[in-house]
């Protein structure tokens, strides 16, 4: 992971809702993610040291849309298409993960793992 977009598209804030995990994601949530995961200070930085992103608290949902979708879902899509797919303007996880999506056991370690894929990302790159 060269950058920390996959985080909020895939950590709580997107797809875990109530101890589930969502099948679709629509856009407003993946930008109310987005939003909310940079907005946190010690997560802002990763954005403010790259040009192309200092200035994203200015940002519109259009331009957090525009990242969120050229960025880690294209991305997603095209490695790994086995577990991730489009339908509209919704992004969404395949029928293959539908089994364990209420899974209370999966939920909990799909969030450990991507809290501690979090705190590595940016502790590796001493922004913490």
């Amino acid at each position: 992971m060269t950058k920390s977009y996959k985080i909020p598209l895939l950590l709580l804030m997107a797809f875990i809702k109530e101890n589930k995990i969502a099948q679709y994601i629509s856009e407003d949530e993946i930008y109310e993610s987005f939003k909310n995961f940079y907005s946190n200070p010690k997560y802002a930085i990763d954005m403010e040291r790259h040009e192309k992103t200092k200035n994203f608290r200015n940002w519109s949902k259009k331009e957090y849309i525009k990242l969120a979708k050229e960025n880690p879902i294209k991305y997603l899509l095209k490695t790994e298409r086995e577990y991730f797919k489009m339908d509209g303007n919704y992004f969404c996880l395949t029928e293959k993960l539908k089994l364990v999506l209420n899974n209370k056991i999966f939920v909990e370690n799909y969030k450990d793992i991507l809290e501690f894929r979090c705190y590595e990302y940016f502790k590796c790159r001493d922004l913490f």
